[in-house]
């Protein structure tokens, strides 16, 4: 019931209250060597007074072996206890916390919230996203000043070898953007390696979303538009090509 009554609430924000900044929660891109164990930091910036927090988290198990949970800074916070889920051996996990004091958390810069140490069993060439998920549960992190999450994304790659989990290998990538800095149109070449929906996101240097397409794009080549007329003023922004299986980011420059 607490906590039926709080994401009411959380959402109730949402619509009332006018966004003040824009909260995000972001994830590392990493590489590292069989063997490895290695430390993710779950981070979360432009938060103003969060009160409910959970999401899934999901990585490929054939690559990561979760070890360990540490660092947690939402320890004064009741877990949802109903909603908390750990099924690593499946690759996800469900967390979810509730400030009932209405105090709630702010952090201006990045801020590791949590941290997930694994060990790295994969093959040389392998990847595994690390990815916030809405399944089996969506991603809340409802505020007192009405912020909805952008999500960033991240991976953990083994350099070398040519395993089928390999980015190049199945062509997943940016190849190249030109133009960069580019003034009135950016063309980005890309691959993907079998014809699906691909979700082009486009971040300012805080973290918020200005831009936003899925469009189903044929296997192999292809190329995609950047109109300066999408992005608000001139400066460095971030374009991201995520899949049901990929993501990846680059930087582009803005010069009217």
């Amino acid at each position: 019931m607490q906590k039926t009554v709080l994401l009411y609430f959380a959402l109730l924000l949402w619509f009332v209250v006018p966004s003040q900044a824009q909260l995000t929660l972001s994830l590392p891109q990493l590489e590292a060597e069989i063997g490895e164990e290695i430390t993710v930091d779950l981070t979360m910036e432009n938060a103003d007074s969060v009160v409910v927090t959970q999401f899934s988290f999901r990585w490929d198990t054939d690559v990561l072996e979760f070890v360990d949970t540490a660092n947690i800074i939402f320890h004064d916070w009741q877990p949802d206890l109903e909603s908390n889920l750990m099924q690593v051996d499946s690759g996800y996990f469900v967390i979810a916390w509730s400030d009932f004091t209405f105090a709630g958390l702010t952090l201006t810069e990045p801020t590791a919230f949590m941290q997930l140490t694994f060990k790295v069993v994969g093959e040389k060439g392998d990847s595994s996203a690390l990815e916030f998920s809405d399944n089996p549960i969506p991603v809340i992190a409802g505020t007192v000043a009405g912020e909805i999450p952008t999500i960033i994304n991240g991976w953990v790659k083994i350099p070398g070898g040519t395993s089928t989990t390999d980015t190049k290998e199945f062509g997943w990538e940016i190849e190249d953007i030109t133009p960069n800095p580019f003034q009135t149109t950016a063309i980005i070449d890309f691959n993907i390696p079998r014809t699906e929906e691909v979700v082009w996101s486009i971040f300012d240097v805080s973290g918020r979303t200005i831009f936003e397409e899925t469009k189903r794009y044929n296997a192999g080549q292809n190329q995609f538009f950047l109109e300066q007329q999408i992005l608000p003023a001139n400066g460095t922004y971030f374009v991201q090509l995520r899949t049901a299986d990929f993501i990846t980011t680059q930087k582009v420059d803005l010069i009217k």
